[in-house]
């Protein structure tokens, strides 16, 4: 008769623990994959609250406050998934109000641009990439990527996002990636979108900071802005990857919501060009360590090792 194989119960412990990859939803929504926050809003915003029980015409797509609350950061299955809580200010009536736009800044790999270019492209909505020259990045960071997610004034697609190119010696090249209506599944659609980067918006946030430009909590915050970046698209990097986020405004105003956290006290930064964040404390960035866990074990693998 074969012997029956008994496995360890070291084994089974190790079996027990294994984690299936799975894809995150893009839905504007923080799930549990991302574990915890990787950063989170140390003072209140200067662009305005979304009081508790405002409901307007579209919650998932409008507000008319700004904050930027907290940032998780995931990397699974060749994905750079990114969840920014908060909300981000939409048209409000007359006199016209431009929206605020989510700034997002990637340092993946050697170069980039510590302070951007004055010949980057001119894209974006309203406050768009080449009226950023000039912004200085801390001297660790130096940006490869950027993206900008916001809210157009009218029509049922109306979350809008782009995405260029940082290189050092050049300005970048992009292109609109398209637009949705917020929600699930975050696809794009009427840009060019060739990576099939996912992006998305859930305005419905009435928690985080309040008004002003004290000492503020953004923890806790669990709708925002959602991205699905493939790494291919940011060059397949095999080192940490460093994010700098902010709230812009045009005509060409930064705020006091970055992640990393501004000091509590601070007000709206201003005109990009002034700005120079490695002359603030702390660190305007926030880290996604690429050396994470390897989900690859499978059955097949623990066998061979334990046979």
């Amino acid at each position: 008769m074969p012997r029956s194989r008994v496995v360890p119960l070291a084994v089974l412990a190790l079996l027990a623990s294994v984690s299936v990859a799975h894809a995150v939803t893009i839905d504007g929504h923080v799930d549990p994959d991302y574990g915890s926050a990787l950063s989170t809003q140390a003072v209140q915003t200067s662009f305005g609250d979304t009081p508790p029980g405002y409901v307007p015409f579209d919650p998932l797509t409008r507000s008319i406050g700004s904050e930027l609350d907290v940032a998780y950061g995931l990397i699974s299955d060749g994905t750079l998934y990114l969840f920014f809580g908060g909300n981000f200010k939409s048209y409000v009536g007359e006199p016209l109000i431009f929206p605020d736009q989510l700034q997002v800044f990637i340092d993946c790999a050697s170069g980039g641009q510590n302070t951007l270019r004055g010949d980057n492209q001119a894209l974006g909505n309203y406050l768009d990439l080449a009226e950023l020259s000039g912004l200085t990045f801390d001297s660790e960071f130096a940006a490869d990527y950027w993206l900008e997610g916001s809210v157009e004034a009218f029509g049922p697609q109306s979350f809008m996002a782009f995405a260029a190119t940082l290189p050092t010696s050049s300005g970048g090249t992009g292109s609109f990636l398209g637009w949705n209506g917020g929600g699930a599944p975050g696809t794009l659609s009427g840009g060019s979108n060739p990576s099939g980067l996912l992006a998305t918006i859930d305005q419905t946030n009435r928690a985080g900071v309040t008004d002003g430009c004290a000492a503020g909590d953004g923890s806790g915050v669990t709708t925002g802005i959602e991205l699905a970046i493939p790494l291919a698209a940011i060059g397949d990097p095999d080192q940490a990857i460093l994010v700098c986020a902010f709230i812009g405004h045009s005509p060409m105003a930064i705020s006091n919501q970055v992640l990393g956290p501004l000091p509590p006290g601070t007000c709206t930064l201003g005109a990009p060009s002034s700005v120079d964040f490695s002359s603030i404390p702390g660190q305007q960035f926030f880290t996604i360590d690429r050396a994470v866990p390897s989900q690859g074990r499978n059955w097949g693998s623990l066998k061979l090792r334990y046979r």
